[in-house]
């Protein structure tokens, strides 16, 4: 018989020790695996979302809830700024693009936001059917918006008043929709994009006085902008400006704790995989003495029964890996569900990264360290006692 089969039966005969070493080394991993996974997507998220944005004008409030708003469009906007301050920003000198926002209604749920042809660009947004939105009342629509709602070049639709599909209906004007866009593996894949003068249209806004926008995006032509536009804007109490860098380092802080504790979690379950499969190599041994004794008196060296011990934690090792590896996708899974319905974030469960790479050697090595002790107990076995003890 081979050592793997003889390993492997091993295994089988301790089922409920090997059953709870698997189990915890699993779970560790998984954990480990998910929360690495998850961390990383959705940093990548964040940020990818505001490259090219190096500042947010918007209504004065919280800055946290201004660049959730006019960035990812999971928050309620702080309230409206006057067309003027975007006419002024956009003669200044230092700003090098100006995007203008307009938003505050919805189709089943998806945001309507009134913007330029710049937006866009901002995502390296492309066409994949139809044209941009020229004509009064033409919407374009973002991958996931006509994946998830089925819509067409040609269909249109009424919108609803605020961020949620119960609201009020604009039953007077109808959408119609012109463009569909290709996946751009952003924000812009969740929104329904027209023009800034359909959202005012559509709330019966016609004078310039009342002409409002949410927000503004902008992207400076250099860093002294800031503090330029900040002293320009300071005189003006109902504006603030917003840095989406400053505040997503703040939601990532907000959010640290929880992800030190779980990950603390993780390694301690980890520990615990290490002990479960040292006392089980060891209890192991323990038990097959005398089978270990038989092996030696027949011609098995040291080096065979050595084998024996790491061949039977290798499998165990790979077992829990492949468990782990599986259960932390089926969390992605479930995860992805949860944040695309919630915060419109899609999160796949097919990625490999690098961390999850260097499990695999690390899982090897806490293995083989778990059975070296029981190992070399193994091979240190008095076999004349051992038999002797039997008879």
């Amino acid at each position: 018989m081979s050592i793997l089969y003889i390993s492997w039966k091993n295994i089988v005969h301790k089922r409920l020790a090997s059953l709870l070493s698997v189990l915890l080394l699993a779970i560790s991993i998984a954990l480990i695996s998910f929360l690495y996974n998850f961390n990383e997507q959705v940093n990548r998220h964040f940020l990818k979302n505001i490259r090219g944005i190096d500042l947010i004008v918007s209504a004065k409030g919280s800055p946290l809830q201004a660049m959730l708003s006019s960035v990812y469009f999971v928050d309620a906007p702080t309230g409206n700024i006057n067309y003027k301050v975007y006419e002024e920003l956009q003669k200044h000198p230092l700003v090098k693009q100006i995007i203008p926002l307009a938003y505050g209604d919805n189709f089943a749920g998806f945001s309507i936001v009134g913007t330029d042809e710049n937006y866009y660009k901002l995502f390296n947004a492309e066409l994949a059917k139809g044209n941009l939105a020229s004509k009064p009342f033409e919407v374009v629509i973002g991958h996931r918006v006509a994946k998830t709602l089925n819509l067409k070049v040609g269909d249109d639709f009424h919108s609803a008043h605020g961020r949620h599909e119960s609201g009020e209906k604009h039953t007077d004007t109808k959408f119609v929709v012109v463009g569909l866009l290709e996946k751009a593996d952003a924000v812009i894949d969740n929104l329904i994009l027209c023009q800034v003068e359909d959202v005012w249209n559509i709330h019966h806004i016609s004078d310039a006085e009342s002409q409002e926008l949410t927000s503004l995006l902008i992207e400076l032509r250099n860093p002294m902008g800031m503090i330029v536009l900040a002293n320009l804007l300071r005189t003006d109490e109902s504006v603030q400006l917003v840095v989406p860098s400053v505040e997503i380092d703040r939601l990532f802080k907000l959010f640290g704790f929880g992800r030190v504790a779980l990950d603390a979690l993780a390694y301690l379950i980890l520990f615990l995989a290490v002990i479960s499969i040292f006392i089980s190599m060891l209890n192991n041994m323990q038990y097959r003495k005398y089978e270990v004794a038989l092996m030696r008196t027949m011609g098995a060296g040291q080096l065979k029964v050595f084998k024996l011990v790491m061949f039977e934690v290798l499998i165990l090792a790979a077992i829990g890996f492949i468990v782990g590896m599986i259960l932390s996708r089926i969390g992605l899974l479930a995860m992805s569900t949860v944040m695309e319905k919630n915060y419109q974030m899609s999160i796949s469960a097919s990625e490999f990264p690098l961390t999850d790479l260097l499990l695999i050697p690390i899982t090897i090595v806490i293995c083989i360290v778990a059975a070296l002790l029981p190992a070399i107990k193994a091979l240190k076995t008095d076999i004349a006692k051992v038999l002797a003890d039997e008879f």
